[in-house]
């Protein structure tokens, strides 16, 4: 990808139907680098609190907080997302997080 592109994740299976350009327009507004969907599920019913204590995040406004779904995300690249993404892959090759 060159620098400023939009990447579309969507898991294998899942299909969508219309034009990404909405979102990407609604990102580009709102100044976001990563364009992600909202749960009503609370994180720590999910997500294991070693995750949490590792990330310095142990507390109710992280713990409390809906969860974010994985399934679709829109990424601009970006130094950030780069740096974020990296950050992800170290965290979920741990096994103690899942």
């Amino acid at each position: 990808m060159k620098p400023n592109e939009y990447l579309f994740y969507c898991d294998s299976g899942a299909t969508f139907k219309r034009s990404i350009n909405p979102i990407i327009k609604i990102m580009e507004d709102l100044n976001l680098n990563i364009g992600c969907f909202e749960l009503p599920f609370t994180e720590k019913n999910w997500t294991k609190r070693d995750l949490f204590i590792t990330m310095g995040l142990d507390n109710p406004k992280y713990t409390n907080s809906l969860q974010r779904l994985a399934s679709y995300q829109v990424v601009k690249k970006c130094s950030f997302t780069i740096k974020f993404y990296e950050e992800f892959l170290k965290l979920a090759s741990n096994y103690k997080h899942f």
